[in-house]
């Protein structure tokens, strides 16, 4: 069993299935976590306990600490998320090599066993969802099944089972549930911060965002008159979003992406690790409702390859909904997912994990600073000259940062009552050309999952704390000096890193 503090232990039990995968605790393979009301309320009963000596590491475990009796004690997003459940069971993260075959068969197999249990502490526990998150995840839940195989004999008989109640109770919960789902300003603003130990102010994030949208839109401008002289920066920016490959065609190209912006960001000396390989591959089909993600060769594993899966369109849509899938891997967009998702993003912050001495900051990660810095990554790479010339990465690098922009607009909107869902899908396709289905999914998110406002969120602060670098340290300041002791830190709480460089305050959430 790996040598963690008690405390840390406490928190990572509490989010089993990220800390067994991103941080490779594999101690817990073949756990299930107990997600019933009891079961959380014992968990967080168990945080807490002896101050940690160091006191990055201290701080780094009390936000921690926070954001777990935030998110499961204040709002109980075991009530309210599906997904929770879902990703708690998914047997996809014993597909990675990271120890031997039969180590993983048996992990899986105990893994599966447990389902059923999983799904009563599911069905005890999801009281709270909203009808529209329901319909959502309750295909989410079926699609489980598609791990399980012929030689899984009773487990899987009696795990498929399992699925089928699951799902039937998020189809009732569709079709009856009266559950709005909204948090309100104060506790969204609470979630927002209590992981990083920052203060927000939703206003002031807003207008962040406002100023942030006319800065990407003047870069999507001047992209869009390189490419397409003379038309109109929607009807040029339509135009490009068309522009894409078969799926087959995508995964070459994202995996070409990784060699040269391996090699990119080595040559620059942007990140201080750059050991390891991605593997570009199409997304297990359990995983599909995600439209793609990395996993990573976690700190606490040997090295081995992360794995960029991309996912496929679905068989049975027909060619139009094949077609706008396959544009969300556009020829512009495709390079930056890939800068975010492996090299200097987060694959490169997993490496960079590995090589932080600290056992609690080896297991310990901040979600806001992990996609902060991916997204930081992606204007990093075109600031810093890659693809240097090339106005179609600019086009993508700008209508991905519109996206994220518009995420932080929905999710705020819906949550403090000034949008409804729908009106949110009507952002996402005036604000960041995304149409149909896809634009309707992406307002939907951000009802059951208001913190993917920390894409643009983690951004703001990542170059916040740049520019604080460079005042702070004059003419010995670098981008490559403040990547290295940034990422040398780990995945820590944003709101503590400027006393650990020895930087000014960060403020609330500017």
């Amino acid at each position: 069993m790996t040598q963690l503090p008690a405390r840390v232990r406490a928190v990572a039990e509490t989010d089993l299935a990220y800390i067994r995968e991103y941080s490779g605790l594999h101690e817990y393979d073949g756990d299930v976590q107990d997600l019933s009301v009891p079961g959380v309320r014992a968990a967080l009963g168990r945080l807490g306990g002896q101050r940690l000596d160091d006191a990055l590491d201290e701080a780094t475990v009390a936000a921690a600490e926070k954001a777990a009796r935030v998110r499961l004690g204040t709002i109980e997003f075991h009530r309210r998320d599906p997904l929770m459940h879902i990703e708690a069971m998914d047997l996809a993260c014993y597909d990675r090599d990271y120890a031997s075959e039969e180590e993983r068969a048996e992990a899986r197999r105990q893994h599966l066993k447990r389902w059923p249990d999983a799904v009563d502490a599911a069905t005890e526990a999801l009281d709270r969802v909203p009808a529209a998150v329901a319909a959502a995840t309750a295909p989410i839940a079926a699609a489980l099944a598609v791990g399980v195989t012929p030689a899984d004999g009773e487990d899987g008989r009696r795990g498929i089972a399992a699925l089928h109640r699951l799902e039937h109770h998020l189809k009732l919960a569709g079709q009856h549930s009266e559950e709005s789902g909204v948090l309100g300003a104060d506790l969204l603003a609470e979630l927002l911060g209590c992981g990083d130990g920052i203060t927000v102010d939703l206003r002031q994030l807003t207008d962040h965002a406002a100023a942030e949208r006319i800065r990407i839109t003047a870069m999507l401008t001047d992209a869009c008159a390189a490419l397409r002289p003379g038309q109109p920066v929607r009807t040029a920016t339509a135009d490009l979003l068309q522009q894409h490959k078969t799926f087959p065609e995508v995964i070459a190209a994202a995996q070409d992406v990784v060699t040269e912006a391996k090699q990119f960001i080595s040559e620059h000396d942007l990140v201080q690790f750059t050991e390891g390989e991605c593997i570009v591959a199409p997304t297990p089909p359990a995983r599909r409702w995600a439209m793609a993600r990395i996993s990573w060769s976690a700190p606490w594993e040997p090295l081995a390859p992360a794995w960029f899966h991309i996912t496929p369109p679905d068989n049975s849509w027909g060619a139009a909904e094949q077609d706008a899938w396959l544009a969300r891997f556009c020829d512009a967009t495709l390079p930056v997912m890939t800068v975010h998702e492996t090299f200097p993003g987060h694959a490169s912050n997993a490496v960079a994990m590995r090589h932080v001495n600290s056992a609690t900051r080896r297991t310990l990660w901040s979600e806001l600073f992990f996609e902060g810095w991916a997204h930081y990554c992606e204007e990093l790479c075109l600031e810093e000259g890659f693809r240097a010339g090339d106005p179609l990465f600019q086009a993508g690098v700008a209508v991905e940062a519109l996206v994220r922009l518009t995420r932080l607009e929905n999710a705020i909107g819906i949550h403090t009552g000034a949008l409804t869902v729908s009106e949110g899908a009507r952002l996402f396709q005036e604000q960041a050309f995304i149409d149909g289905p896809a634009a309707a999914a992406e307002a939907r998110r951000g009802l059951f999952e208001p913190t993917y406002v920390r894409y643009a969120f983690g951004k703001f602060l990542v170059r916040g704390l740049r520019e604080q670098a460079r005042r702070s340290w004059g003419p010995a300041f670098s981008v490559q000096r403040f990547h290295a002791e940034l990422l040398g830190l780990g995945s820590p709480p944003l709101g503590v890193v400027p006393s650990a460089l020895g930087l000014t305050e960060i403020g609330n959430s500017r």
